[in-house]
């Protein structure tokens, strides 16, 4: 098969991984893929490249990073949408459903009605969810909630990675044989389980103190973690937080500068190159995941479970989404109310927990990692998926 993926968001961030897996693990089975994303950097010509036997477009992008990364560039839109009506792919495969994604995604359908038309739903974006009150126009939000909900409507299958967007899905009257649930998967390849006090070492971490680590390019809920820190201190005030991350919400970062001490208390590397992302996770004590109850936060899938499950760490969460449910059932971490009381809680928990229970939750997640929630074992059912469709409509 031929498959193209439409990625809204900037190469190399957010749910680009989950487009790129996808990707990676169908050209293994033998498909062609092309995966068109936004660039990272200002490139009038912008760049095509392999990664892993994909092809990868980034498209030209004329301002910097912060400015038209939401997939309403025109450029990029006028661009995408002219290259797609020259080629011809067996899938064409939404990842969410910004303008840069969903508008040559509906051009195609005009023009092929032979290919498979695929909607990805990753985040609840419209209706209360992440872009709600943030937009200076209401008329953009109404338009934006017709993309969202309207693309799915449309789409030959609707792939979504939560429980609560598979109901939401349903309530807009999609049939169930076209709703598929595949939650994001995790990196065992590109994220080893190392040796934590290498790990400490090389980003120059005390050896013998613990580590909170969290992970994030959207700084989502930092403030729950920082008042839970707070807590946490009172019973071990040799306690580090490390925080990776920041991109274009780095200021989101000023209230734990202000509240720690950095280089003491708090470690901030900002981003870091994906290369080098499993020594963060293996200095780590535990990952936390924090998540206040929102109806984002509900629906999402957060891409940086899989990276915690594959570093094989415990991970301490709140009680919202999905991955809460994980954690309880396979018994990897803790599960707290979305509080920062609870939350120190669970963190204190796990820290007051014999050593070889903590690594035997480590072990339990990576073994997770590389059995039901692996990028492979996911893919392969996506696979199944397209086959029948194709085989169905054929």
């Amino acid at each position: 098969m031929r498959l193209l993926f439409l990625n809204h968001n900037l190469a190399w961030r957010g749910t680009f991984f989950r487009a790129f897996h996808f990707a990676r693990e169908l050209v293994r089975l033998g498909h062609e893929v092309d995966l068109w994303t936004v660039s990272r950097r200002c490139s009038p010509l912008g760049n095509q490249y392999m990664r892993d036997g994909v092809r990868i477009w980034e498209t030209p992008r004329f301002r910097q990073v912060g400015q038209h990364d939401g997939g309403y560039a025109p450029v990029d839109i006028l661009l995408r949408t002219g290259r797609i009506a020259f080629s011809k792919w067996d899938v064409i495969h939404a990842f969410d459903h910004r303008p840069n994604v969903s508008f040559p995604w509906y051009f195609k359908r005009l023009l092929d009605s032979d290919a498979l038309f695929c909607a990805d739903w990753c985040d609840w974006w419209t209706a209360g969810g992440i872009t709600t009150g943030k937009r200076p126009f209401s008329m953009i939000d109404r338009m934006e909630q017709f993309l969202e909900e309207g693309s799915k409507r449309s789409a030959d299958i609707v792939i979504v990675t939560s429980t609560v967007l598979n109901s939401r899905a349903l309530s807009l009257g999609i049939d169930p044989k076209r709703v598929e649930f595949i939650p994001s998967g995790a990196d065992i390849e590109g994220i080893p389980k190392l040796d934590q006090q290498i790990c400490r070492e090389i980003i120059g971490l005390r050896p013998q103190d613990p580590v909170l680590c969290f992970v994030g390019y959207s700084l989502w809920d930092i403030e729950l973690i920082a008042d839970a820190f707070t807590h946490v201190l009172k019973e071990f005030p040799s306690c580090q937080l490390l925080v990776v991350g920041g991109g274009v919400e780095s200021p989101a970062l000023d209230g734990l500068r202000e509240r720690f001490r950095v280089g003491e208390q708090v470690y901030l590397p900002g981003d870091v190159p994906y290369s080098l992302l499993p020594k963060f996770l293996g200095a780590a004590s535990m990952h936390l995941l924090p998540l206040a109850d929102t109806l984002a936060n509900r629906a999402r899938g957060p891409i940086k479970f899989g990276d915690y499950l594959a570093s094989g760490r415990p991970i301490v969460t709140n009680d919202i989404g999905d991955s809460a449910v994980i954690v309880r059932e396979k018994q990897i971490g803790r599960v707290s109310d979305p509080s920062p009381e609870s939350f120190a809680n669970a963190i204190l928990e796990v820290l007051q927990l014999p050593s070889d229970e903590r690594h035997a939750m480590g072990h339990r997640a990576r073994e997770l990692a590389e059995g039901d929630l692996s990028w492979k074992t996911i893919v392969s059912r996506l696979n199944a998926i397209y086959a029948n469709a194709l085989g169905g409509a054929g």
